[in-house]
């Protein structure tokens, strides 16, 4: 079962022994040390309080429980390094085979259909830095030859961050996480763009359209 899948068969009224048993019983795990029993308490105490801070699913503390164990790897919160299987239908003979790396294939289906990721990078992900907000704006200044008075993440609502772009003339751009359009301060639509702002909890990635329009 999965870790979303135990999750649910947590009862608001449970204490954390009988979320330990739940453990035992479904992952074979009754060697919890004493901190792993206090962040998996610390989790459910946080949803209960519905803190907007609490991990995103029970995945994300039991992961690492089950890794140590296992002696496995996540490359995720919810995904390991095992190797995948993977099948493959192709008019062309040169199909890959073996044991590939996983960025390979997209490279393969590039070729197959004749596209052209380096330049798709380029018209739809422009990275943006703002993990470290004393750099942010001298990072994006010199990457693309800007002169902004400041860039830094919004995250005071945490499901839907928004990238932040004040420009040299005060004008502010608002770029919020996982849509096609900037915004200004009073949520008015300035441009709507052919792909979505993306934002992977550091750094944001933007289409050269939006680039283009920062001044």
């Amino acid at each position: 079962m999965t870790a979303e899948g135990v999750e649910k068969l947590v009862k608001e009224d449970m204490n954390i022994d009988q979320i330990k048993a739940l453990i035992a019983e479904y992952y074979g795990i009754s060697d919890l040390t004493v901190n792993e029993t206090e962040e998996i308490a610390k989790y459910f105490e946080m949803k209960k309080a519905k803190d907007p801070k609490k991990p995103y699913s029970l995945a994300y503390v039991l992961g690492p429980v089950m890794a140590n164990r296992a002696l496995l790897g996540f490359t995720t919160n919810g995904h390991t390094g095992e190797d995948v299987v993977l099948y493959i239908y192709s008019p062309y003979k040169d199909k890959p085979t073996g044991v590939i790396e996983n960025t390979d294939i997209a490279l393969y289906i590039e070729k197959v259909l004749g596209l052209n990721l380096t330049k798709a990078n380029a018209d739809f992900f422009n990275k943006v830095e703002t993990k470290v907000q004393e750099e942010a704006t001298a990072k994006f200044n010199k990457k693309y030859n800007k002169n902004l008075a400041l860039v830094y993440s919004d995250k005071s609502d945490s499901k839907n961050p928004k990238l932040i772009v004040i420009q040299a003339d005060g004008v502010a751009l608002v770029f919020p996480e996982n849509k096609n359009y900037c915004i200004d301060n009073d949520s008015k639509i300035i441009k709507v763009f052919k792909s979505v702002v993306v934002f992977n909890g550091n750094d944001w990635f933007l289409p050269k359209e939006a680039i283009d329009l920062i001044k």
